[in-house]
């Protein structure tokens, strides 16, 4: 089994579409999913090819320090988990994964 302590970079991508099927908007949007204490964070690095822009960064800073906090409160027994809390959540329509590891996956 793989444990907890790889980064992966998660690329998603969305699709609207027209009431006649024709696609109206895509996005695509890039994920570095990072393990934090028990559990994975995944912070948006880019979307549509470009790098966040300082105030998108500032956000994810945010919810980053928000998901930190929630897990301290979790194991300290001030919050109850919810429902689909581990379940891994994918709104796209197609996901790419690549894993970056220090160790060898073979030793």
């Amino acid at each position: 089994t793989v444990s907890g302590d790889y980064r992966a970079l998660v690329a998603t991508e969305s699709r609207e579409f027209d009431g006649s099927g024709e696609v109206e908007e895509e996005t695509r949007v890039e994920w570095e999913s990072i393990p934090i204490e028990d559990g994975r964070f995944s912070r948006r690095v880019a979307i549509d090819g470009r790098p966040l822009t300082e105030e998108e960064r500032a956000r994810e800073s945010e919810r980053e320090a928000a998901f930190r906090t929630r897990l301290r409160r979790l194991r300290a027994g001030e919050l109850e988990p919810e429902e689909n809390e581990n379940a891994n959540r994918c709104r796209s329509s197609a996901m790419a994964v690549s894993f970056r590891s220090g160790r060898d996956p073979d030793g």
